[in-house]
């Protein structure tokens, strides 16, 4: 399984970061015209299940296509 991170408004962010915790969601706003998240790099290894809280695929702007 592919890990990612993701490039959003010129910020880094780390995978499960979830969407509703205040701190991340002022990283997810998005210039209109950009996508809200793009991935840059990939970490490839094993994710437990147990720790898994949500998952979603990029957006189809982006160059490279992944699970965040």
């Amino acid at each position: 399984m592919l890990l990612s991170s993701a490039l959003s408004w010129g910020k880094v962010l780390r995978t499960g970061c979830p969407q509703s915790q205040p701190h991340c969601a002022s990283l997810l706003s998005a210039a209109p015209y950009s996508p809200a998240e793009c991935c840059f790099d990939y970490v490839k290894g094993v994710l437990r299940l147990d720790y898994l809280l949500d998952f979603y695929p990029t957006g189809r702007e982006c160059y490279f296509p992944a699970v965040v």
